[in-house]
């Protein structure tokens, strides 16, 4: 390979494998980044390193080692929902028992200290940001010890590893999101793969146990990740290698089988001391979308998709071909692989899976999408695309580290990103830039079927039920509304429930036009949403800018859509408060505002 960048990386890491001076190398850069991101915010976020969807696999921890109250969980309908009137944890319980050794040092480490157990203090917190370094590397070990197995150079295999933590998506759940379950499955997987793959080479009796072993923990942890037992065709390299290992391993499944089905029932037995029943689904209210996946936006979609956001693998493109000239079995088996994936994983009602980074689902996968990269990176080619290679490889490692770094300063967005946010922040990194992004684009929640109960108004100059409006123009044959430093509060819609018991859920949609009477006036200007009950005390409160991002053209009418999600559990007579504030103060137009609520069920 040719190129300075690959010059550094591979004088580096061509010293002896193991590669132990690669990880060293990779472990002391992640810990310096982790404690810039994570520790140094310690006081404005005090659960720096236990937060969102890892709170769920925590709270299996502190529910039985210092609540101990497992049987009892107090409900939230975020972590914990209601079954049958008892509290259950909505997420399955792999990622907490991967936590366990470490939670267990945040125990020691308080006890010595003196300081109070209570599960969150800054023991645990360290303890967890170490645990997501360690299983990552425990995934980088075995899949570097696969990739030495067949065959790789050293010097590839360094880069290889260095590649997958600095140039794809997994740097974000390493160093900002470390209580996320991704990297304990790509652990799993990648050891997993390591020993199915030696199973198939010696058919020794050790490695299928430790393969059910494995397989027992990746699917404790996501359950979907089940469908990792579809590479099993791709490591075995033909078809009649496939069914002589099958069938030489129908009389050793036994013992196997008993581990596997050992370790999943630990979740079976979680669930019967949380609600006396062994099979329950946890996820209430979310599911699958099987008839309409989503996998354009899932791959290519500016909101979350991975193509767009982890680049890298579009290296599979030339891997494949490659593969396909070499070893056709290999390469469909692959492409089936990768085909049901993806299906199954943009079929999740939520395709974008929440606020995060590029596809945080494939992350699970990467010790195995990377093999066909592996071997072309390995294989000998020109030297003109050694060198493209190079500049691609450089610039999907910039990419990452650069967008890791805007979402962990706000300068992108978790949440709501399209095509004109995503161009507005590239290339900008100072924190001047942080938290200029507005809009609101929920998707809709998972339902069977859903009613509109209003939409309005189609004028803003008569007698509107729900709306109330300041002073009213007229502007090239349609009504407008100003404001500005004297109008700071406008077109302020209530909307009370009285069908609740109907519905599960409630979701707004809201689309109006705008001009701005001086640049960027309205970048500072809010959507705000409220949910009051029937004291008009505040339940829930919530706003974002009108403005998708600054400097936009001004003196001309914009037209906006959002969407929003209603999160608070709504009571019969609740009201939903939403109007425009105008806290900058600076003058602009809107007109033409529609608003539509529906009920989910």
């Amino acid at each position: 390979f040719q190129g300075v960048y690959f010059q550094l990386i591979l004088d580096f890491s061509c010293m002896q494998w193991k590669n132990r001076p690669v990880l060293l190398f990779l472990f002391f850069v992640l810990l310096i980044v982790q404690f810039l991101f994570l520790y140094s915010n310690h006081e404005v976020i005090p659960e720096f390193g236990i937060k969102w969807d890892g709170k769920g696999y925590y709270r299996y921890l502190t529910s039985i080692f210092i609540d101990q109250n497992l049987n009892n969980q107090p409900i939230d309908d975020r972590w914990i929902f209601e079954f049958k009137g008892r509290g259950v944890n909505k997420y399955f319980a792999g990622t907490a028992v991967l936590m366990l050794p470490f939670f267990l040092v945040g125990v020691i480490i308080s006890a010595l200290t003196g300081e109070e157990i209570t599960g969150h203090g800054l023991p645990f917190q360290l303890s967890l940001s170490l645990a997501v370094l360690f299983y990552w590397f425990v995934g980088l070990w075995f899949l570097g010890r696969l990739l030495a197995n067949l065959g790789l150079k050293k010097h590839v295999i360094g880069l290889v590893l260095i590649l997958l933590t600095l140039a794809t998506n997994a740097l974000y759940y390493l160093v900002e999101d470390v209580s996320a379950s991704h990297i304990y499955s790509f652990a799993c997987i990648s050891t997993w793969l390591y020993f199915t793959k030696r199973y198939a080479e010696t058919e020794k009796s050790k490695h299928l146990l430790f393969s059910a072993a494995l397989l027992g923990l990746i699917v404790l942890i996501r359950p979907v990740n089940a469908i990792i037992v579809l590479s099993l065709p791709y490591l075995t390299d033909s078809w009649k290698a496939l069914t002589r290992l099958v069938q030489n391993s129908l009389r050793r499944l036994l013992l196997p089988s008993l581990v596997f089905l050992f370790i999943v029932s630990i979740q079976l037995w979680l669930y019967w001391f949380q609600t006396d029943h062994f099979f329950v689904w946890s996820y209430t209210q979310e599911g699958f979308y099987l008839k309409n996946p989503a996998i354009g936006p899932f791959l290519f979609g500016f909101k979350r998709g991975w193509l767009i956001y982890t680049p890298f693998f579009l290296l599979l493109i030339p891997a494949l071909i490659r593969q396909w000239k070499q070893n056709r079995f290999k390469t469909l088996s692959f492409l089936l692989l990768l085909f049901c994936l993806i299906y199954v994983l943009s079929s999740w009602w939520s395709w974008h899976y929440g606020g995060s980074f590029s596809s945080r689902p494939m992350i699970d996968f990467y010790a195995l999408l990377v093999l066909p990269i592996a071997m072309w990176l390995d294989a000998p080619k020109k030297r003109f695309v050694n060198w493209l290679c190079a500049a691609f490889l450089v610039f999907t490692t910039i990419l990452n580290i650069t967008q890791t770094y805007q979402v962990h300063t706000g300068i992108a967005s978790s949440d709501h990103m399209n095509f004109e946010k995503y161009t507005w922040t590239l290339g900008k990194v100072n924190t001047k830039y942080s938290y200029k992004l507005g809009g609101r684009d929920d998707l809709l929640p998972y339902h069977k079927s859903k009613k509109l109960l209003y939409e309005g108004p189609q004028s803003l100059d008569v007698n509107l039920m729900h709306w109330s409006f300041g002073s009213i123009g007229v502007e090239g044959g349609h009504s407008t509304i100003l404001l500005d430093s004297n109008t700071i509060y406008n077109a302020q819609f209530r909307y009370q429930f009285s069908s609740v018991p109907d519905f599960d859920k409630f979701f707004v949609t809201m689309s109006l036009e705008r001009k701005e009477l001086a640049q960027n006036a309205a970048s500072n200007a809010y959507v705000v949403i409220d949910v009051l009950d029937q004291d008009d005390e505040r339940k829930h409160y919530d706003a974002f800018f009108i403005n998708d991002h600054p400097d936009l053209p001004f003196n001309t009418w914009q037209s906006f859509n959002y969407s929003y999600s209603i999160q608070p559990k709504i009571k019969q007579g609740d009201q939903l408060k939403i109007y425009l504030w105008n806290k900058g103060g600076k003058p602009f137009l809107v007109r033409n505002i529609e608003m539509k609520i529906y009920g989910l069920k």
